[in-house]
């Protein structure tokens, strides 16, 4: 657990600059996954150590998941099966409350909507198909965490 604690605090630590927009204003996507990636291992952390040294960045994390008006219309984020399914993830991590459920809720629906009524593959961005079946592991996954389709 330590060791996992010290890579939080460096990936944190490098990942700011990242998602500086002021520099990179095309990073969007790229930061709302990095976020609710570490959002989620940190949240893993906490149910670890009981508590976590990460407080706030659960707290900056969340909120701009939740806050920010990055969610999509239709429930994404970014139009992305996989940003979105991180998202589910990361939310699922941490004590929900009405917010947190309607958002997972929607984000959900986008998914099960994207779904392909042929063959029931849910279509991911280019990448090849290792990253189709990453993309779709992930977002099966996701769904599969939110208890929310049968």
């Amino acid at each position: 657990v330590d060791y996992a604690r010290k890579l939080a605090q460096v990936a944190l630590k490098e990942r700011r600059i990242d998602w500086d927009t002021s520099i990179n204003p095309f990073i969007s996507s790229q930061s709302c996954l990095s976020r609710a990636s570490l959002l989620w291992a940190i949240s893993m952390l906490h149910t670890k150590l009981g508590q976590t040294p990460f407080e706030n960045e659960v707290r900056e994390f969340s909120d701009y998941l939740l806050n920010q008006q990055i969610q999509e219309q239709n429930g994404s984020y970014f139009d992305n099966i996989q940003i979105t399914a991180y998202v589910i993830i990361a939310l699922e991590a941490l004590p929900q409350t009405r917010q947190i459920r309607n958002t997972i809720q929607s984000a959900v629906e986008y998914i099960v909507q994207s779904q392909n009524l042929v063959d029931g593959s849910i279509p991911t961005e280019t990448g090849g198909d290792l990253y189709h079946a990453q993309a779709q592991a992930e977002a099966i996954g996701a769904v599969a965490i939110s208890g929310l389709v049968q």
